[in-house]
């Protein structure tokens, strides 16, 4: 779960930016989802939302079930808040995701997934609109370790994620 204040930065942006094609690669149980989906909807402009995850894999996802289970958690929630009609879920990576969007610019992408925003990026920049409002979850640097299912499992996914961003922000040399 982000933070209440992240949740409404996301409407927000949503709002102020009007986007028509909004992606998100990541989407848990749908809270961002439905962020985007109130803000794009206050703006009163048309649009529609492509998310994708995987829901399995080594993630919190699996502690609610399958692919089946957390797929009903997610449409139960997007049905609780009336965005069904403006958001499409996808179950896989992000390759079944472009594989589904419609024609026309990427205008907002949210990346909050398994933290490989290189590949994410890579998947959908051709796709992006040229002023597309572009973010990333998780860049605070730290490295975290958790006990999961009797192992200790240490996530660089924040610090990795950090790198890399520095990176795509580093001045061309």
């Amino acid at each position: 779960m982000l933070s209440v204040r992240v949740y409404d930065r996301l409407m927000d942006l949503a709002r102020r930016s009007r986007p028509a094609i909004i992606v998100e690669i990541g989407t848990a149980h749908g809270a961002a989802t439905i962020a985007l989906a109130i803000g794009a909807r206050a703006a009163g402009a048309a649009f529609h939302i492509y998310t994708v995850d995987p829901f399995s894999g080594f993630s919190s996802r699996v502690m609610f079930g399958g692919v089946d289970d957390n797929l009903r958690i997610v449409t139960a929630a997007l049905s609780r808040f009336g965005v069904t009609d403006c958001v499409t879920v996808v179950v896989g990576t992000v390759t079944d995701l472009i594989a589904r969007l419609p024609s026309g610019p990427i205008d907002l992408l949210l990346i909050d997934a398994d933290g490989r925003i290189d590949r994410d990026l890579a998947a959908v920049y051709d796709r992006l609109a040229p002023d597309a409002d572009i973010v990333i979850d998780d860049v605070d640097g730290d490295v975290y370790l958790t006990r999961f299912a009797n192992r200790i499992y240490c996530d660089q996914k924040h610090r990795l994620t950090r790198l890399i961003v520095d990176q795509l922000r580093a001045p061309a040399t």
